[in-house]
This record gives C-alpha cells, structure tokens and sequence, in this order.
C-alpha cells in the first residue's frame, strides 16, 4: 500500500487559511519534523560524494542545522571523480574541524582517488581529520606522505578497522632511496582497539618491524610495499593475536641465500619462544612463506606468482612447516608440474591431510604441448591423497585471444572424470579456462552445483 502523502501546494494553503496560532503550531511542527528527519537520515544512511557541487550542496545540508546534524552523521565516504579544487578543500578541512568540535559521531571514514591540489591544504585536510575521536573504520586512498605523517602521529580516533595507501610521489625521482615504514608504530594509538590493519606503501617504502606496542586484538594483516624484510619475532611479539596474514611485495631484495639465512633466524627463534598457536590464512610467495619458517598451523593459504626458483625442495618445507588443509598455489612455471619431485613434495602426506587444492596455471607464451603432460603428471599426484575438492583454472597470459593450440581441442569434462578417477575421495571437481570464445566450453564440473559451492566457496572458487 502506497504511503499517503500531502502535496506541498496543500500545505500551504491550509497553512495560509489557519488561524495565526494554529499557523505557528503547524510551521514549529514542519521545522521540527524536518530537523528530525535530517538527524534520522544521517544516522542510517552513509553519505558518498564524488562531485564539487555535491560536497557544496552537502555542507549547505549540514550548516542548516548544525547542533542536529554533525553530531548525527555516522558515514561519510568522499569519491572524487577528479581533482578537486583549493577552495573545496579548505570547505572539507573546515567541515572537518568543526565535526571534531561538535563531538561528532563519525564511525566510517573513506577518503578515495582524492587528488590534493595543494600541499598547504593537504596537510590542513589531514590535521582536520585527526582531530575527530569517534572514527573506528577508516580507509584512505592515495594518501601523500606528508599527510599521512601527520595523520599517523597525530590522530586521535581509536580505530578499529584502518585501510591505508600512500602515493608514489610525483614526479616520481631517479634515484630510488628506500623509506623505512615501521609496521609496529604506523597506528600505536590504535594498539588496544585496531583489528584489521592494510597498509600499501609506495614503491620507496621498505617494510620493516622492531620492538614496540603490542596490538592484542589485531587478527588480519595484510601490507604491500617496495620491500619487506620478515623478521617473525617482531610480528609475534607486536601481533600475538593474529589469524591471517597477506604480503604483496613489489621486489624481492632477498636473494636464496638471504632467504636461507632470515629462515634460519625464524626458525630457531619460534623453537625457542614459540610462534602463534596458528594462522586462519596466509597469502604471498612461497619465497616468503619460506622465510619466516613458520612452526604453527595455518589452515589455507594461497602461494602465488611462482616460478622456476620454487623448486621442490622449498615446497615441501613450507608445506611441511604449516600442514595446511587447504591450499592454492599461482604459478607461471608449467615446468614445475611436469616435475615429479615437486607434485610429489605438493601431495605428500601431512597431518592434518590436504583436503582442498587450488592450481592456477598461468601460462606464458605457447606451452600447449607441454600442458597435458602437465596435467597427467598432477592426475598422478593426485592419486596418494585424499582430497575432497579440486580446483583447475587455466589461464592465457600474453598471447593473442585466438591461439588456442591444443587447448581447442581439450575435453574439459573428460579432463575433470580423469581426476576424480585418480583420486576416488574427490567429492567436487572444477575446471575452467579462459581461452574458450564460447561460455559453455570455458568450465567443466563433477559434483552438484551446491556442492562445489559448499566445498569450493562462491561461485566454486576456494
């Protein structure tokens, strides 16, 4: 049933037909209900703007009552669609700042593509925002160092949840100095409160740890720099409550040696302290996961951009480091699959058992002919375990749409029976394939469509 509703041109004559008291009464009724209702919206809804004029007409809707509604806006997210003006950006610092004197309730920050066009006002939109008290979600886009140096030391919302990126910055120089960004200091203020941190430096920034504040409640990592040096006692120390952990490294400074010796560090330090009681996930090299050496558990990870230097060797030592129950492994390198000693060292036998398998291939260039020698070679490994899901993506990176090779002529489902008839214990299969023009020739499955969601996640994706 449709709302009723009272046409303002109606309201106005009974308005103006109204007996001047009744007519004080209706209008103080009008100019509360409207209060109300801007106090209510802002409570429920979140506010995004994209435009100047957006932000214009918003802080118009603020100053028209301001005891009502600063202290009412809950979410506010700025998506700047281009550069904004100087004078835009003073407005925002001064919104800002008188959020924070209002006491605002302010729970959800995010600041996304803003593109400051003035240091002064750069540095004054970021001291605004560190004035407030009540943020616990925040997330900054592109942030330049300047701003967030200022942020960093000086907020004072104790956040929950923090999504931070900083810019390279521009124009980029020619000589690359490395920064240090300290992990265990970037959000000390936020050491009793902050859960979930993600920190993405610029390509000068080197991640490093040391001794600091401890966040105990922190349980999900994840940062991406020009560098990282894993030194495990600083993260179990600074992070004991941590459950998951992702590492996204532009360079790899460390070469098999450096790896070898920082590993060695890990190791015997975790032997004699001890490490985390286990780690939900883990996502990064295998280079990384070889470094930190960890001795706990972690129950699914996902190794990606792994080449011809994973041999299997350090395969099997990170497998036999966190006996993960499920797993997902991104490789260039075909050649390690034809390789019996590294899908021997990828399926031997832990405990707990390895119950799900992911394998992206990403294949470079014409590795066609090489590919079912490949795939027999998993069907084989696949044979000594007990797997209950099996996923296969096959992916076409750097070559023309049309090349097929003998991947126009691979029978996805006959190729999916081969690996359930290999490994009995398998429950749901999924193959898929990027290189098929037609949708209907691109995925193969064994087991229900439910199934696989249940064992392989949404969409049938571990």
């Amino acid at each position: 049933m449709d709302t009723w509703k009272l046409p303002l041109d109606v309201l106005l004559h009974i308005i103006s037909l109204a007996r001047i008291k009744t007519k004080s009464r209706m209008v103080k009724t009008c100019r509360i209900l409207h209060r109300e209702g801007g106090k209510t919206l802002l409570r429920s809804c979140g506010v995004l703007l994209c435009t100047r004029n957006q932000i214009v007409s918003f802080l118009f809707f603020m100053r028209a009552d301001p005891p009502g509604r600063f202290p009412s806006l809950r979410s506010f997210h700025l998506r700047a669609a281009e550069g904004l003006p100087m004078e835009s950006e003073i407005l925002l610092a001064g919104f800002f700042t008188e959020l924070a004197e209002r006491h605002s309730g302010l729970r959800t920050l995010r600041i996304h593509g803003y593109n400051l066009t003035g240091e002064c006002s750069n540095d004054e939109l970021a001291r605004a925002v560190s004035r407030l008290r009540s943020i616990t979600d925040l997330k900054l886009d592109f942030v330049s160092h300047s701003a967030w140096s200022i942020m960093r030391t000086a907020m004072l919302s104790r956040l929950v949840k923090a999504d931070i990126s900083v810019q390279d910055p521009v124009p980029f120089p020619e000589s690359r100095t490395l920064v240090d960004i300290d992990l265990t200091h970037l959000l000390e203020g936020s050491c009793d409160t902050l859960q979930s941190f993600s920190f993405v430096g610029s390509h000068l920034n080197r991640i490093v740890t040391s001794r600091g504040p401890v966040y105990h409640r922190l349980q999900t990592l994840y940062h991406k720099a020009g560098e990282w040096l894993p030194e495990i006692s600083h993260y179990i120390t600074a992070f004991p409550a941590l459950k998951s952990l992702s590492v996204a490294q532009e360079d790899s400074f460390l070469y098999a040696e450096g790896y070898a010796s920082l590993r060695d560090v890990n190791q015997h330090y975790q032997h004699a302290h001890g490490s985390w009681p286990s780690l939900d996930y883990f996502w990064g090299t295998t280079q990384h996961l070889h470094a930190l050496s960890l001795t706990c558990h972690v129950a699914h990870i996902l190794l990606d951009d792994i080449d011809e230097e994973v041999h299997a060797e350090m395969l099997g030592a990170v497998l036999d480091d966190v006996r993960p129950v499920r797993v997902e492994l991104a490789s260039y390198a075909l050649s390690n699959f034809r390789d019996l000693d590294w899908t021997g060292a990828l399926c031997a036998q832990r405990e707990p058992p390895m119950q799900f398998l992911k394998i992206t291939m990403r294949l470079m260039g014409n590795e066609d002919d090489t590919l079912g020698e490949a795939i027999d070679a998993i069907c084989a490994a696949l044979a000594s375990t007990s797997l209950r899901a099996f996923q296969l993506d096959i992916q076409c990176v750097g070559r023309p749409l049309m090349s097929y090779g003998r991947i126009e002529v691979m029978d996805l489902q006959t190729t999916a029976q081969s690996f359930q008839d290999a490994c009995p214990s398998l429950e749901a299969v999924l193959i898929e394939s990027d290189y098929f023009p037609d949708e209907k020739h691109r995925k193969a499955r064994i087991g229900s469509a439910s199934r696989c969601r249940r064992l392989l996640g949404p969409n049938g994706r571990v």
